[in-house]
């Protein structure tokens, strides 16, 4: 599984939330939404790690941003989603 996989998983999961999503609620989201749980591109999005690499990826590329909150850990978004209701 290529980290291009895992980059387009998380991408994918934070169009459909339309919010900022901690790395548990991304992880949570493939192991139990049916909605990609199945997904060949996100098979190996099955750690932490995995998908931090891929987030960080993504935010490297102007793709996505991440901000730090204290209790809750990393928060990411896809560019221009952080305004929108939920976010």
């Amino acid at each position: 599984m290529s980290l291009r996989e895992r980059e387009e998983c998380v991408a994918l999961i934070l169009r459909d939330a339309m919010r900022a999503l901690s790395t548990g609620e991304i992880l949570a989201l493939v192991r139990n939404d049916p909605r990609y749980k199945d997904l060949k591109i996100c098979a190996n999005c099955a750690s932490g790690t995995e998908v931090i690499a891929a987030a960080r990826s993504l935010t490297r590329s102007s793709v996505a941003t991440v901000k730090f909150t204290s209790g809750v850990g990393f928060l990411w978004s896809l560019v221009g989603s952080e305004g929108r209701p939920g976010g």
